[in-house]
């Protein structure tokens, strides 16, 4: 049989089961890239305005720490996703990561993911979508979508509760990873 590692890996398309790290949950894996991600004073957060607290607390605790400050995209008034303003924010502030919920649990929107990773790279900011309500509901293709983090939980899927992904690009995960230090799956 195959370890749990090269089965998340084919079910996100991941190039390397090194860019996959489990932690507790979703919150837990948002938790870990905040306080691992190499924040430079002055950065900025690009948050959408229906975030859930998982992928909100983290950056405004680090804003109040006075570590980045955190902004956001106002949803439009037909509920769709503004790209303009989004690339507007990009062209004119420090974001160094913009930090999305892939599908909205307020409204069930789903962010126009592929366009946002698109125009945040091209601005030299990094992306993580937390994909907890859209790995239930749709097909999530890490490499397609060129996204440098992403973060979901087992138990949204029906899985046990206590385990969660954060996956990321190997070259932005650092050391986190030892092949000798890893547990059989």
């Amino acid at each position: 049989t195959t370890g749990s590692r090269d089965d998340i890996r084919r079910f996100i398309n991941v190039r390397s089961k090194k860019e996959i790290i489990f932690t507790l949950n979703t919150s837990h894996a948002i938790n870990m890239l905040a306080l691992g991600f190499p924040f430079n004073k002055g950065d900025i957060v690009l948050l959408s305005d229906r975030e859930h607290n998982s992928n909100l607390l983290p950056w405004l605790r680090l804003e109040k720490q006075g570590r980045i400050s955190v902004d956001s995209v106002p949803t439009q008034l037909n509920e769709t996703f503004d790209l303009d303003l989004f690339e507007e924010k990009l062209r004119h502030q420090n974001v160094r990561l913009v930090s999305m919920a892939f599908t909205s649990n307020l409204t069930g929107a789903t962010l126009p993911a592929r366009e946002i990773i698109t125009l945040a790279h091209r601005y030299g900011a990094r992306v993580m979508l937390d994909a907890a309500q859209t790995i239930p509901h749709q097909p999530v293709d890490v490499q397609a979508l060129d996204v440098d983090f992403l973060a979901f939980s087992m138990h949204k899927m029906c899985g046990p509760k206590g385990i969660g992904v954060l996956y990321g690009k190997e070259e932005l995960m650092g050391n986190q990873y030892h092949e000798k230090d890893e547990s059989p799956d």
